[in-house]
């Protein structure tokens, strides 16, 4: 069994949008849509349907230029590869605004191959939908009100391509499945890992918040790692034999002793302080060791605390009575008080009777 693994393979996470980066999104998304519907009915007005593919090609290029006003001299290039993409596009069957989406997306995506793919697929779905919506709402795109719904649908729908680049991925980690722990753990280190899994998997139900979930699982995932640094460490410690080296250093210093050639003798010092400074590091390993376990009983300790602390806060039955207790009461409290009453008056009949 090897006794480290690389546990990149086993970190999670999730995507999220800063609070810092919502409002600007959206900002710049609906400038996007502003600067679409003007030039949608610009080009409208100018006797242009604006389903067209330069209708569309053109509208999305300017709007583009909002994500990039700090270049403004890229203008003719977004409009050259909008308008040029969106009549290709067309030319292959796909509809003017989803192409034009398609080539804005792929534009303002994200640096990379996988963000501009990214990119164009959102842009691409969101103008095809901003479209097919504004045909529902206004089938004829030849009018001022046609014009006025495609642009801003259409011009939205395409600013969905700013989304897959402003998202930011949020590494999350947590404690291994017991069958991986048993695949990279050898048994003495497995116990603490066990209970720290346990743990994560009982506090994930009970957290009250995301947050909350999240830290306990970047402590139990630390267990994991604790323990196979604690593997790692042994299994170093056990290599640097501390009898076996200093057997061989007894026997360095008898020829060290018997030695007639200055050379020799020297290359044998030498070989000595090596050795001596392996059972420095020997030790230096060790103490390193011992660290690492307390660290790991710490960890699994904040667990356990934890699991008591969220069983403290747990809303309990005893904490409140019934809303309809006291109203209860109050009924049940008459009932018996009209049925002793009842029975006084029927022993006072019964004394009249006799």
């Amino acid at each position: 069994m090897s006794p480290t693994m690389d546990d990149s393979a086993l970190a999670s996470g999730r995507f999220d949008l800063p609070d810092s980066e919502r409002r600007a999104l959206l900002l710049r998304q609906a400038g996007w849509a502003l600067v679409t519907l003007l030039a949608t009915l610009t080009m409208g007005g100018l006797g242009l349907d604006a389903n067209a593919a330069m209708t569309a090609g053109v509208a999305c290029g300017l709007g583009l230029l909002v994500t990039q006003a700090q270049n403004p001299h890229l203008l003719p290039f977004f409009l050259l590869a909008t308008a040029a993409g969106t009549v290709g596009g067309e030319w292959l069957g796909f509809g003017a605004w989803s192409s034009a989406g398609w080539v804005a997306g792929v534009l303002v995506g994200r640096a990379g191959f996988l963000g501009r793919i990214e990119g164009g697929l959102a842009g691409f779905a969101g103008a095809a939908v901003g479209a097919w919506l504004a045909a529902l709402m206004v089938p004829d795109s030849t009018t001022l009100g046609g014009a006025a719904a495609v642009g801003v649908t259409a011009g939205l729908g395409a600013s969905l391509a700013l989304l897959p680049g402003a998202l930011r991925f949020v590494p999350l980690n947590s404690c291994p499945s017991p069958a991986r722990v048993r695949a990279t753990l050898a048994e003495p280190y497995r116990a603490p890992v066990y209970r720290a899994w346990q743990v994560e998997q009982e506090l994930s139900r009970q957290a009250p918040d995301r947050a909350t979930r999240e830290g306990l699982g970047e402590v139990a995932f630390w267990v994991y790692r604790l323990g196979l640094t604690l593997q790692t460490l042994d299994h170093d410690v056990l290599r640097l034999d501390p009898d076996g080296i200093g057997a061989r250093r007894a026997e360095l210093v008898l020829r060290v002793e018997a030695a007639d050639d200055s050379f020799v003798r020297e290359r044998y010092l030498g070989t000595i302080g090596h050795l001596d400074q392996m059972l420095e590091h020997r030790g230096h390993l060790v103490r390193e060791r011992a660290r690492t376990a307390s660290l790991q009983e710490y960890a699994v300790a904040y667990l356990d605390e934890a699991r008591a602390g969220l069983a403290v806060a747990r809303l309990l039955p005893g904490e409140a009575t019934p809303e309809q207790l006291g109203s209860v009461l109050e009924r049940l409290r008459s009932h018996a008080a009209a049925g002793g009453a009842r029975r006084n008056a029927a022993r006072e009949l019964e004394v009249l009777r006799a």
